[in-house]
């Protein structure tokens, strides 16, 4: 049989339905699961779920919020815009601070910022303009999570 060892914690989700965050001794061992909790499921761990919400004894929380992954590329237009309107950082030159930097280093760097479709988030020349300009891998990773938001 199932056994609750831990609750470490239980969300509020839509509809009476919670996810809970616990360790079972499924007989093997204890395990930290995500466990799906539903109104009128007679499964002895979600009954004692349910059970211990009832009596008190757990207060759901509402569920975390969902943490924004970083694109790995964006359009040229989102880059070039994000750096024009990049909030925290030196601004409005940080455009210009690039378009400087990359004319300065010619050839192809400059070819791929001049005609690039995309900007690859893990890209070498992303990569040198984020260490020349001093940005910390996350300015750099809030920079393409905005940049993702912008629409022509």
């Amino acid at each position: 049989m199932t056994e609750i060892v831990t609750i470490h914690a239980i969300y509020e989700l839509s509809g009476g339905a919670y996810r809970a965050d616990v360790t079972l001794d499924f007989g093997d061992g204890p395990e930290r699961v995500d466990y799906g909790v539903t109104p009128g499921d007679d499964a002895p761990v979600c009954a004692a779920l349910l059970a211990a919400i009832a009596a008190g004894d757990v207060t759901p929380e509402p569920p975390p919020a969902p943490v924004a992954s970083v694109p790995m590329e964006v359009t040229n237009f989102q880059a070039r815009s994000v750096l024009m309107g990049m909030p925290g950082l030196t601004l409005p030159t940080m455009l210009d601070e690039v378009s400087a930097a990359i004319s300065a280093q010619g050839g192809q760097a400059w070819q791929a910022w001049e005609y690039a479709n995309t900007v690859s988030r893990d890209g070498v020349l992303v990569g040198a303009m984020a260490a020349q300009l001093g940005l910390t891998a996350e300015q750099l990773d809030q920079m393409f999570i905005t940049a993702a938001t912008i629409t022509a």
